[in-house]
């Protein structure tokens, strides 16, 4: 079952994205890039995985920086709605790149495609396309986290449950030394 935080996230994403003042570009692509995206199937598939590790890896590193605060649920279901692909495929929806008949992950699939392919071009200029798009989605859902859409859930983990997690693949604890530099 989809926690219901995940749900309220998700539905103030697609609230802020089919605003009027919706202002949003997909990065900027060479045509040799777009055409290997549209011609060869396996490195589209090789670039969507890119896409989605990096939006993943952008998302938790600017979400744990505009709620500084945050629990680890937090961040935890923000991400999850901030890269899923029932996002992505939301944004495409809204700047006239999906076909009704397609489902919610082909739109989202490509969103990803065009973020791997991106970032083999020019990670630099990526990361200035998500620093002017993508954040506004970011900050709006670290607001929605602030104002308590998301609440604090803090987990209090006994010391023999910690210990049990600690364990060696092999049935040895671990002790904290394995941890520390």
């Amino acid at each position: 079952m989809v926690p219901s935080y995940y749900v309220q996230l998700q539905n103030k994403l697609f609230q802020f994205i089919d605003q009027a003042d919706f202002d949003f570009a997909l990065p900027k692509l060479s045509r040799p890039t777009w055409e290997i995206i549209i011609n060869d199937n396996d490195e589209r598939e090789r670039l969507e995985f890119i896409g989605d590790f990096y939006m993943a890896a952008a998302v938790g590193e600017n979400l744990c920086r505009c709620l500084p605060n945050g629990t680890p649920h937090q961040y935890t279901v923000a991400r999850s709605a901030l890269t899923s692909n029932t996002t992505y495929s939301a944004i495409m929806k809204r700047l006239g790149f999906s076909n009704p008949q397609d489902g919610r992950k082909s739109p989202g699939d490509a969103f990803e495609s065009i973020i791997g392919a991106k970032k083999k071009e020019d990670s630099v200029s990526l990361d200035n396309w998500f620093q002017t798009y993508y954040m506004r989605l970011l900050i709006y859902i670290a607001d929605a986290c602030r104002c308590g859409v998301v609440p604090f859930k803090v987990m209090n983990y006994s010391r023999e449950y910690l210990f049990t997690v600690l364990l060696h693949p092999r049935g040895r604890l671990l002790s904290l030394d394995h941890f520390l530099l």
